[in-house]
């Protein structure tokens, strides 16, 4: 049903009214709800604010974000438009698979800026037209358009996307002579970029030149010397970090775990569970499940036990974990009583789950316990298909 919006009138505050009006279009437009927008822009002529640049812009957000690129397109040449009515309604026909008019619309426009231009390289690389998006690139300093650290994001990303090393390196030299040499989060973007095709050396190069380093840098780095299992550098970083009072996350201590775990890093991966103990967050399902991984791995089921029973949170994934550890470690029984109890705890098994007893059934020679499970499995497919799911 419409919105009512008379009583935005009653005050007679003409910049109030249009402020709200504005608001709601941008409100509307979000929830992509098309015949709230229509409703707004009937009352918004009917109260003479079409002419208003700001309210016009927000019609045509609103349309495009509902999909309506004709009435986006109406209102764009019903009035006088500014740079931010171009990369509107060029946005509108983008983001809603109209990339030739897109295209067509930014080239007629007589207003690009840098954001335009951004937005339309971005567009390009999210519709994966990867080689026009640096076409684009190389074409601003023609233009007289001075690129930022949001271009160099996008033009990373398509070189990643096309794997393409020569525009990575043409990219990066662009990027080495300009103002953001030093810039957090492109160089970031940048050692994603050469760690993935396994130039180790020049990420490390770009690292250690930059003066001051974040999260996100270390990060990064870590997990390129996770990929490539070199556990020494991936610990001397972390180190570094706790050293600096870095803020560290979940996706970076469970890089560390997995690690240790291919490569039954003892030692090392129990260092990293007291401090996960010392900094309360053990408790984290995903920092749980590596744990028990780590130490199903190096054959401690002791210690992925304890992990277990002081989880108060479990999911399959984590369950999946400990039924593992025990079918790894021939405690084949404790694999079978976890496994029943999923039922009991109302968690519904996944493949692995029931591929890791069926191990279990096997190293233990018990045909019938092997058969129920066959049962289970045949019972939760028909299940899931009939709810329209996966098993």
């Amino acid at each position: 049903m419409p919105i009512t919006i008379d009583k935005l009138y009653s005050t007679g505050n003409r910049s109030k009214d249009l402020f709200v009006l504005a608001s709601l279009l941008r409100r509307q437009g979000k929830a992509k709800i098309l015949v709230n927008v229509q409703y707004i822009h009937a009352q918004i002529i009917t109260f003479g604010h079409e002419s208003d640049t700001y309210l016009c812009n927000c019609l045509i957000q609103g349309y495009g974000d509902c999909g309506a690129v004709k009435e986006a397109q109406a209102c764009f040449n019903a009035f006088n438009s500014n740079t931010f009515s171009w990369t509107l309604v060029i946005k509108a026909f983008a983001a809603n698979g109209f990339l030739t008019e897109a295209m067509a619309l930014f080239r007629m426009n007589p207003y690009k800026d840098v954001v335009t231009w951004n937005s339309t390289i971005a567009f390009l690389v999210k519709s994966d037209r990867c080689r026009e998006a640096l076409a684009l690139f190389y074409e601003m300093p023609q233009e007289g358009i001075e690129v930022n650290n949001i271009t160099f994001l996008c033009v990373i990303d398509s070189c990643i996307k096309l794997n393409s090393i020569d525009d990575g390196q043409r990219v990066c030299s662009i990027i080495e002579t300009s103002r953001f040499r030093q810039n957090l989060v492109v160089c970031s973007a940048l050692i994603k970029m050469f760690s993935k095709w396994g130039f180790v050396d020049k990420a490390r190069e770009i690292f250690h030149s930059l003066p001051t380093r974040d999260v996100v840098l270390y990060t990064t780095m870590i997990s390129m010397y996770a990929k490539l299992e070199d556990l020494v550098e991936s610990l001397y970083l972390f180190q570094q970090m706790l050293a600096l009072d870095m803020k560290t996350d979940v996706v970076l201590y469970v890089s560390l775990l997995d690690m240790c775990t291919t490569l039954r890093a003892l030692d090392e991966g129990k260092q990293i569970h007291f401090i996960l103990e010392v900094d309360n967050l053990a408790q984290n399902v995903m920092l749980a499940t590596a744990l028990i991984n780590f130490y199903g791995k190096n054959t401690r089921v002791d210690d992925a036990e304890a992990v277990f029973e002081h989880q108060r949170q479990r999911d399959v994934v984590f369950l999946n974990a400990m039924i593992t550890a025990y079918e790894q470690n021939n405690h084949g029984e404790k694999a079978l009583i976890l496994f029943h109890k999923l039922y009991v705890w109302h968690i519904n098994p996944s493949i692995a789950t029931f591929l890791c007893v069926l191990d279990a059934c096997s190293s233990l020679s018990v045909l019938e316990e092997g058969k129920l499970i066959h049962s289970a499995i045949t019972f939760e497919g028909a299940s899931r298909r009939s709810r329209g799911l996966d098993l």
